[in-house]
């Protein structure tokens, strides 16, 4: 008798195919997304949330007015004042005549009737003064400081888009990867060239009559 060993059947020959690498990419399209969903999260919580907690409220500013110190679009952090510790150069925010708005505008003069502290408020970028002095009980606070363009952010994040985006867009990501590592983990391991999935065959002796 003769023994002729047999030629091993080639081992399995790894293939991404389409399927992985377009999990990679969902992946890695993911984690950007989700990067910048933090990212902007987390600015939201510096820029509205977080001086509240430490005492200041942030504001939205819509007027050119005191431009270029504040420009439309920033957001400003204002501070809780005591009238008496206002001074010329002071930027201060204050209700308007009649309550039904806040402006932000600069101290020029301090005026003292009956008693009672006035301020001569002016826009930086306007020419003439406000024509109504503000009064000591109208004043909300003194600006702290300002977030360029900030505010285009704040009032983003407070439509329904901007919530959805910060709310439901890292939630719909996560269930995306999910679905993902799901249909990966049913896709075969192994493939041979041009054929089905098999196990590496162990080289084995052949026994031939003789």
């Amino acid at each position: 008798m003769m023994f002729v060993q047999a030629p091993a059947v080639s081992a399995p020959v790894r293939r991404p195919g389409l399927s992985g690498r377009f999990a990679k990419l969902s992946c890695l399209l993911a984690g950007l997304l989700l990067a910048l969903t933090a990212a902007l999260a987390t600015a939201v919580f510096v820029i509205g949330s977080l001086p509240a907690l430490l005492g200041y409220r942030t504001m939205v500013v819509t007027s050119g007015s005191m431009a270029p110190t504040i420009r439309v679009g920033d957001a400003v952090a204002i501070g809780k004042v005591v009238p008496k510790t206002i001074r010329a150069g002071d930027v201060i925010t204050f209700a308007t005549v009649g309550g039904k708005g806040m402006v932000t505008h600069r101290v020029v003069a301090i005026k003292e009737i009956e008693g009672v502290a006035y301020f001569q408020t002016k826009g930086d970028a306007n020419e003439s003064l406000d024509p109504n002095l503000a009064s000591a009980q109208a004043v909300y606070g003194k600006m702290a400081w300002r977030v360029p363009a900030g505010g285009y952010l704040l009032s983003y994040a407070a439509t329904a888009w901007g919530k959805w985006l910060l709310v439901g867009g890292p939630l719909f990501i996560l269930l995306v990867q999910e679905v993902v590592s799901l249909l990966r983990a049913r896709r075969p391991r192994f493939h041979l060239a041009g054929g089905p999935a098999v196990r590496e065959a162990i080289p084995h002796e052949v026994l031939l009559p003789g």
